[in-house]
């Protein structure tokens, strides 16, 4: 199986819920994380593998920096910028979030990364997951 980091202030909650069984549906493990500490603290120190890491864009800042996460608006950057020096910077990313990626300016050309839009339907979700997992 499968293992997807997922970290979202609403991962835990009804409005990703759809979201997320579809993903289990696909097979995937689900290790859900819903916020910027705990993330921090699992880069860090877990030794589960990783397939794939889903980042909101828009998160309470936790220890980071107010002024780097543009008053939580942008905290996904940091939050990608932290897994990049983690040992998981090899993973796929996808930024799940409300935001467009023309929103985001510079990051939003990063190469790396795939962006989803949360308007999205939670079969198309999953679909657009598992592809990118298993390129």
């Amino acid at each position: 199986m499968k293992n997807i980091l997922w970290v979202d202030d609403d991962v835990n909650k009804f409005a990703l819920l759809s979201d997320r069984v579809e993903l289990e549906r696909s097979g995937f493990n689900i290790i859900a994380i819903d916020n910027v500490d705990d993330f921090l603290k699992f880069i860090n120190n877990d030794t589960r593998s990783i397939d794939c890491v889903i980042l909101d864009m828009l998160m309470a800042t936790g220890k980071l920096k107010l002024k780097d996460t543009q008053n939580g608006t942008r905290t996904g950057i940091p939050l990608y910028n932290e897994l990049l020096k983690s040992k998981y910077s090899g993973v796929k990313v996808v930024v799940y979030s409300v935001f467009k990626k023309t929103d985001l300016g510079e990051f939003g050309e990063y190469k790396k990364i795939e962006f989803i839009s949360k308007s999205i339907k939670s079969s198309e979700f999953a679909d657009r997951i598992t592809e990118l997992v298993n390129e």
